[in-house]
């Protein structure tokens, strides 16, 4: 239905744009041609009187040609011409004439109106004070004998005539525009086959992907801006469909994290409350139900920051500050867990004071998020390398480098996704919620800045992420 509009909607646009071109035609370019020719026509009608009276009036005042024989050259030059002739004296006298036209010969005309009535001007169009009831074209040509003006010959035609002949021109022109506005509509149904057949899959795939299935893939009908389109769409339903997927196992994840920890606090408690557990175990199992609670709070905590990152609304508190200073806060306050792995903490700073312009809390997070995950899974006896870089971007690249268990590589492009968690890592993170490469993630993007991770099995693993140098460090480059 909808293409059929739009090709209905083409076809009357088109016949619109036709009906608009044949009237700009008729009512702009015809009278153009009328002007245009009328011109051109009396160019040639002043050339021809300025002929005849070279080769006849001169004579005729010279005394060396009769009135007979002028007047008999007069007719066929005016027959072959269709064009009035008359021959006028320097005092308005008719001297000879010929009227191709049926308009009596005129007698006498008043010398300073013909003359007033060109203007100065070779030629005229109009009625010659009222002598024609049509439009005329009349030029005019002074007849000088031995300088002096003895005489004016003056040669007329029929508008009419001239309107005819343009008209032929118009007819050619009505239907060289036919034909190319019917090759053009050709051409229209053409182009519109093309293009309407890839709009007709998109709208056919648009109405699967409003009802929720993302499945439906457009195929592609060549290769240029309307098959990117395509690409496009096909990689939006894609993406959709993927985060359909990762929505379901998000809520999933959720529920079984929640679930873990309040189906253990439920069983403590209906036991405390049964009897199972005595009196003296309280302690014990009441220690286990506040474990379970923090877990629960830093889930729900994790979920917030991450719900607060990713929305709108989100605004960082950016500043200037010393990004050595954070690391370093880090590491002291990540000393008592490195130790019980015997896990040693090196810095490699750039310089002692190093200022990046950013939140300073949320880096602070990412740093301390990196480092923390960077001692859960270091191999015992090892080193973590928390090391600062300013490249040629003018950008400060901190990496934070472990000798642990590494990532598989089919796990790397999933990492920062929400509850994701390796198989090699899930013997060892079993407090973890799967959220903080998540969050730390969104934090870097929120600076518009990126993170990027390289691992090896059994060797260790990279993170590192960049961040905008301040104005006052800047200068030193």
């Amino acid at each position: 239905m909808g293409i059929k509009r739009i090709l209905s909607r083409l076809i009357l646009i088109y016949v619109a744009f036709a009906a608009g071109a044949l009237i700009l035609v008729t009512i702009i370019v015809k009278p153009l041609l009328i002007r245009s020719y009328s011109k051109s026509e009396a160019k040639s009608l002043y050339e021809n009187a300025a002929s005849f009276s070279q080769a006849n009036c001169l004579l005729y005042y010279a005394e060396s040609m009769d009135q007979k024989r002028l007047l008999t050259n007069m007719r066929a030059y005016s027959g072959y011409l269709h064009a009035d002739m008359w021959l006028m004296n320097e005092d308005g006298i008719i001297a000879c004439a010929v009227n191709a036209s049926s308009f009596n010969l005129p007698k006498k005309f008043n010398p300073t109106d013909v003359i007033k009535y060109f203007d100065d001007n070779y030629y005229n169009t109009g009625t010659f004070y009222d002598y024609y009831d049509a439009s005329f074209i009349s030029v005019i040509v002074p007849i000088n004998v031995r300088y002096k003006t003895c005489g004016y010959l003056i040669m007329s035609e029929s508008i009419a005539s001239i309107e005819e002949s343009a008209y032929k021109y118009m007819d050619v022109i009505y239907e060289v525009l036919i034909i190319t506005l019917a090759i053009g509509f050709v051409g229209l149904c053409i182009i519109a086959f093309i293009f309407l057949r890839p709009i007709n899959a998109m709208l056919t795939a648009a109405k699967e992907y409003s009802s929720g299935n993302y499945k439906p893939q457009i195929p592609l009908y060549g290769n240029d801006e309307l098959s990117y389109l395509i690409t496009t769409y096909n990689f939006m339903a894609e993406r959709l469909d993927t985060h359909e997927d990762e929505q379901r196992k998000f809520i999933s994840n959720v529920s079984h994290d929640f679930r873990s920890p309040l189906t253990s606090i439920r069983g403590y408690l209906q036991a405390m409350l049964d009897g199972t557990i005595p009196p003296e175990m309280y302690e014990k199992y009441l220690t286990r139900i506040l474990n379970e609670a923090d877990r629960l709070t830093s889930l729900t905590n994790s979920l917030l920051d991450l719900n607060r990152i990713g929305s709108r609304d989100f605004v960082l508190d950016m500043s200037d500050f010393d990004i050595n200073d954070i690391i370093i806060a880090c590491a002291e306050s990540s000393e008592v867990q490195s130790l019980k792995k015997n896990v040693h903490i090196s810095l490699l700073l750039t310089s002692e004071v190093l200022k990046v312009h950013a939140d300073k809390e949320k880096i602070q997070q990412v740093i301390y998020n990196l480092l923390d995950n960077a001692i859960k899974f270091s191999k015992p006896d090892t080193t973590i390398t928390i090391e600062t870089r300013i490249y040629g971007s003018k950008k400060v690249h901190v990496s934070i480098k472990d000798q642990g268990i590494g990532i598989p590589e089919d796990s790397i492009d999933k990492l920062f996704n929400r509850f994701y968690k390796t198989d090699l890592s899930r013997g060892q993170d079993k407090k973890g919620t799967g959220l903080g490469l998540s969050i730390v993630k969104e934090i870097i993007q929120a600076h518009n800045e990126k993170i990027t991770v390289t691992s090896t099995i059994d060797v260790g693993t990279t993170f590192t992420f960049s961040l905008k140098l301040a104005d006052e460090e800047l200068a030193k480059y």
